[in-house]
């Protein structure tokens, strides 16, 4: 449409002639199109205003590349060539790719509510800002895109307990960005510490073999550094014992694991909300190994039971029969005394029967029936009939 009009205005003052009828020809088309231009240049200074919300003065060259930039996107990227600034450091280039495409295009941009940006001047760090409308002023470069939200790293874990034997397990952590201590009347969803983000920062800037490790990383390796050094100090046993109110390994690694994070990025910014181990895995020959171990143990201990439980029965027949022997040498010389007082029948006879009598007598006490084979109740039964035949005869 531009350059349409500008042909067509282009051609009509070709065609004009002034006040001498004189046509114009090209020098009119040439002074036409130069004012044309000048005032289409003075609309766009006057659409800059309302392009962004800032003053025209500060957003030239921003609000020039965002109106011209739909119909003449080559002129754009002339302009943007010529008198354009880099967007500034970032962590990778996938987080570049994450942020809106107006922070490439024109330095400014709307953050979402679970995004905020740590902005360098040079080599010191300058401020974090977002989310929402952010712009980047002359010289800041953005070093860190901070997620706010509540965050969640899981790895696996080689370690080694302290008796030399190979353990896999993983390690697991959610944290986020330290919250405010005293939170502001604010609709954000997810208030944080401007002051955390400073911590942050610095967190990323450690790196690795596979370039810079993020903030989120370095925690997760942190966790994994603390578990294994944690396992050592426990023999495999040990770990595997039931949980107790008085010992319990794996909830002592984990809180120690827990706290131990907390001490280290509490003041860098970051909040530990939880960390902790998963399962344990071992080779199957230890754990078959393991289970063995197990059984002997317990077989020991069952022999041990059973040991004392037979050496308790023995002690209590022992004193059972002492008792019914004390009752049956009491009963005769109970009767032997009555017989020499009375001076009657023979004492071989009464003795007999005193004997007999007091058996029976002791057996009939129900804990020492239960002590004494039936075949031997039986004989005395028989004894106690053929001493009274015995008596019936004489």
């Amino acid at each position: 449409m531009f350059f349409g009009l500008w042909v067509v205005l282009a051609t009509v003052a070709y065609f004009l002639t002034d006040y001498y009828e004189v046509r114009l020809g090209w020098a009119g088309s040439y002074l036409w199109a130069v004012a044309f231009l000048f005032g289409f240049v003075l609309y766009l200074l006057y659409l800059l205003q309302f392009v962004l919300p800032l003053p025209w003065y500060k957003s030239v060259k921003e609000g020039l590349i965002l109106i011209l930039d739909p119909t003449f996107p080559y002129l754009s990227r002339i302009i943007r060539t010529l008198i354009g600034r880099p967007l500034g450091m970032v962590a990778t280039e996938e987080h570049v790719v994450a942020l809106p495409a107006s922070f490439r295009r024109y330095r400014a941009g709307i953050l979402p509510s679970h995004q905020a940006l740590a902005l360098t001047r040079g080599p010191h760090y300058g401020q974090a800002v977002g989310p929402g409308y952010v712009r980047l002023e002359p010289g800041e470069s953005i070093t860190q895109i901070v997620d706010l939200r509540r965050q969640s790293r899981t790895i696996p874990v080689k370690a080694m307990s302290r008796d030399g034997i190979p353990i896999e397990t993983s390690v697991s952590v959610h944290f986020q960005v330290r919250r405010q201590a005293t939170p502001a009347v604010t609709t954000l969803p997810y208030p944080y510490d401007p002051e955390a983000i400073f911590g942050i920062n610095y967190l990323s800037n450690y790196r690795s073999e596979k370039g810079i490790l993020l903030w989120g990383d370095k925690i997760i390796r942190s966790a994994t550094s603390i578990l294994v050094g944690e396992l050592a100090q426990y023999a495999l046993d040990e770990l595997y014992q039931p949980d107790l109110a008085s010992f319990s390994p794996r909830k002592r690694i984990n809180s120690r694991m827990q706290q131990k994070l907390q001490a280290e990025f509490e003041l860098q910014g970051v909040t530990i909300i939880e960390a902790g181990s998963g399962r344990l895995n071992v080779p199957q020959e230890v754990v078959q190994q393991l289970i063995s171990n197990w059984q002997t143990e317990w077989q020991r201990r069952i022999n041990e039971v059973e040991a004392a439980t037979e050496n308790a029965a023995n002690q209590r027949i022992k004193r059972a029969q002492a008792r019914a022997e004390i009752e049956i040498v009491t009963t005769l010389i109970d009767s032997i005394q009555a017989l020499q007082s009375s001076g009657d029948g023979l004492l071989t006879d009464i003795v007999t029967a005193r004997v007999v009598a007091a058996m029976r007598e002791a057996v009939e006490d129900e804990q020492v029936k239960a002590l004494v084979p039936n075949q031997a109740l039986d004989r005395l039964e028989q004894l106690q009939d053929w001493m009274q035949d015995w008596d019936a005869v004489t």
